[in-house]
């Protein structure tokens, strides 16, 4: 593991404040979609890298029996704080005990590709219940090939100042959850993988726009200097470009049923 890839996977405690305020949610479909993959309501589920409760509000809201998780002592906080009927408990994937497993289900947003790739399938088909499904989503845009001129000056921005600070960008998530997905149909432990893709378009103006980037690994492990100026410049663009930005998000959502 890296060291710039483990200082971007632990530098959202930081930014729990405005990553609760910000982070783009998941639509209402995938509760619906995971149901009826797992043939019932209510569904016990163990979720990891809860963030601070995008997803688990969702699953909340619909009487899901969920215990949340999430290494961020400030993530944490605010998911119990506005969900005190979910149990939150501070963990890591990796340092949740087998033992504690038959569950339903085990969901995670926009966190599987953070989690150790020698264990996640393993360890996850073990925490599953007989017939339990795994429940993987992703909110992704493909903005290196979105053609609107606001993006596209955006994205000028974002590859100056990572030329300048020397660091290399993250991968488009879109292209990280594709990978994943053919994982999960080509792993043995688990059968009847499907990927669902739900709209998720989010309009925004420029404070919001920079508020995200400040929930985004790679904006927040930039050396300061360098994240200062990349938000002043992204901020001045949209300006330019009417102070409107169109998301086209896509909820990438991957299901599959523990193989007994």
């Amino acid at each position: 593991m890296s060291t710039l890839f483990e200082a971007r996977r632990t530098s959202f405690d930081a930014a729990a404040e405005v990553y609760d305020r910000y982070r783009v949610g998941y639509p209402r479909e995938v509760i619906e979609i995971i149901e009826e993959r797992i043939g019932k309501k209510a569904p016990k589920t163990l979720e990891f890298g809860c963030g601070s409760g995008q997803l688990t509000r969702l699953m909340a809201a619909a009487k899901w029996d969920v215990t949340a998780t999430d290494p961020s002592p400030k993530m944490l906080e605010i998911a119990a704080h506005k969900l005190p009927q979910v149990q939150c408990i501070e963990s890591t994937f990796e340092t949740w005990p087998e033992e504690q497993n038959g569950f339903d289900c085990v969901a995670t947003a926009t966190a599987f590709h953070w989690f150790d790739k020698s264990m996640r399938f393993s360890k996850m088909h073990q925490l599953l219940s007989d017939g339990g499904v795994l429940a993987i989503m992703a909110n992704t845009n493909d903005y290196l090939n979105d053609t609107q001129p606001v993006i596209q000056a955006i994205n000028a921005q974002y590859q100056a100042i990572f030329e300048q600070a020397e660091r290399p960008q993250n991968r488009t998530l879109k292209e990280v959850y594709e990978d994943i997905f053919a994982e999960v149909k080509s792993e043995p432990l688990f059968e009847d993988a499907q990927l669902d893709i739900i709209d998720n378009t989010h309009v925004m103006d420029a404070d919001h726009y920079v508020g995200l980037m400040q929930t985004h690994s790679d904006t927040n492990t930039l050396p300061s200097d360098k994240k200062a100026l990349l938000l002043e410049k992204v901020h001045a663009t949209i300006l330019n470009h009417g102070d409107k930005v169109i998301m086209p998000y896509q909820t990438m959502l991957i299901t599959a049923r523990k193989k007994n």
